[in-house]
């Protein structure tokens, strides 16, 4: 009897052993075939120099000109004037439309049976800190890393489209936003403008999302992340009473609640594509283990946490901490929770509750937004915007992306089922963190390639 209950044991052993050495072995070979050919790294200087440095004299005068979200009525007039110096053809084929200051340029031929697309972006910047400058391959000031150059490289190629082409093949319309930055009540305005008015896109692209420098990223190759969606964000203001170690208990209470412990991470059908996508750039090892996230769903989660890639702040919802201010009575501080896919605002409050408990503190909710509709990648409007990058950029991998932990309002997907927020313009390692110390930066190689995309875009997404 002991006899057979051994070899019994032995069997369903031998068994489980070789199931998992076949798994292990399927693993293997996925990872083996789920490989980049090559690593890809984006030219720097592919463009004509004198292309390049007509791009940027342009670009440095729209810079010269202050458009900060408290800036005057007066300095608006003056960006929106030399606009239609260098822009003619946009004028005279587009109609204009201000609403509080934002401008809606909608082109005047309606073309039946052709798509609605729309290009959003804005020219305000938080503060002005030095006049602008140009290198041989840069060009330096406010508002070149976030503002004014999405913004040209859409008009350049727009113009140049028509200049070409003497019309357009699709219903263009072009939003341009001057409060991103501070209300950002005018882009709610022009929805609720294109809802009464019944307007419906088959493509938006507006900002979030773009090319990923290697350094930046963790990988090998350049990657252009297509932003597909955006993540819910909620924020709560935590006080306490400044008696009983008032202070040192919401010093306490922010360590705990920003710990990576307190939020679970969760790999969801999205994040997978993502996952699969980037896990062609890494080595053998980290292959093995990326290319197979139902085997290795665990792992890959812990591995996240610590992760270059920042794929992290999709599976796991993230605490952004401002600063402990205080009043007569309390401290407080204002926390942003990025919020991951499978999180909401009643989550994150069952989440922290034992912290608010252990040190007496209390919350108030300030803002609340919720995650935007994903875009499927199987629409055409992913397919092209993906063609066309390809095209415009040979060395180069694409990935589907949900963004995390931006402040642009999630309002384009109720006038749209294809949103895609992404940026043609790339910017290195060293760019990413001058911007953060207002050191901003943008390379006019890639503002040649921008216009290129959008020249592209335009012509590509075209009645058939």
């Amino acid at each position: 009897m002991f006899l057979n209950f051994f070899r019994d044991i032995g069997i369903v052993t031998s068994i489980v052993l070789c199931v998992i050495l076949v798994i292990l072995f399927i693993c293997l070979i996925k990872a083996l075939i789920l490989c980049n050919k090559d690593i890809k790294i984006l030219p720097k200087n592919d463009v004509d120099k004198n292309v390049r440095f007509s791009y940027g004299k342009k670009l440095e005068e729209l810079v010269r000109i202050a458009t900060t979200s408290n800036e005057t009525a007066e300095q608006y007039h003056e960006f929106r004037e030399k606009l239609k110096k260098e822009y003619p053809l946009i004028h005279q084929n587009f109609d204009k439309e201000r609403i509080d200051g934002n401008a809606v340029f909608t082109y005047k031929r309606k073309i039946e049976g052709a798509p609605n697309i729309l290009y959003a972006t804005h020219i305000d910047s938080k503060i002005i800190l030095e006049e602008p400058y140009m290198t041989q391959k840069h060009l330096y000031g406010s508002g070149t890393y976030d503002a004014k150059a999405l913004l040209f490289v859409i008009l350049e190629a727009i113009e140049n489209v028509l200049r070409e082409d003497k019309v357009l093949n699709n219903n263009l319309t072009i939003v341009m936003t001057k409060d991103d930055e501070d209300s950002r009540e005018g882009e709610d305005k022009i929805i609720d403008k294109f809802l009464r008015e019944g307007k419906f896109f088959d493509l938006i692209i507006e900002e979030g999302s773009g090319i990923m420098d290697p350094i930046s990223s963790g990988l090998r190759s350049h990657y252009a992340f297509i932003g597909i969606g955006v993540t819910g964000e909620v924020t709560f203001r935590f006080k306490t009473s400044k008696a009983a170690k008032g202070e040192a208990r919401l010093q306490n209470f922010i360590f705990e609640i920003s710990s990576s412990q307190v939020f679970k991470a969760k790999i969801d059908k999205q994040t997978r594509m993502t996952i699969k996508a980037i896990a062609r750039d890494m080595t053998f090892s980290n292959r093995i283990i990326y290319s197979n996230s139902l085997v290795f769903r665990g792992l890959i989660k812990r591995f996240l946490d610590n992760d270059q890639v920042e794929l992290s702040r999709v599976l796991k919802t993230q605490a952004r901490v401002g600063e402990v201010l205080e009043n007569d009575t309390d401290y407080y501080v204002d926390v942003v929770f990025e919020l991951a896919n499978h999180d909401n605002v009643a989550e994150v409050l069952c989440a922290i509750d034992k912290y608010m408990l252990k040190y007496s503190v209390e919350y108030e909710m300030i803002a609340s937004k919720e995650g935007t509709r994903i875009t499927s990648t199987k629409t055409k409007a992913y397919k092209t915007v993906t063609k066309v990058i390809k095209d415009n950029f040979d060395d180069i991998y694409i990935a589907p992306w949900i963004i995390t932990s931006i402040s642009e309002n999630r309002e384009y997907d109720r006038v749209s089922d294809n949103v895609i927020r992404f940026s043609p313009l790339y910017y290195s390692h060293n760019a990413k963190i001058n911007r953060k110390t207002n050191n901003e930066y943008v390379s006019l190689n890639s503002l040649a390639k921008g216009v290129s995309f959008f020249e592209k875009l335009t012509r590509e997404y075209s009645k058939r």
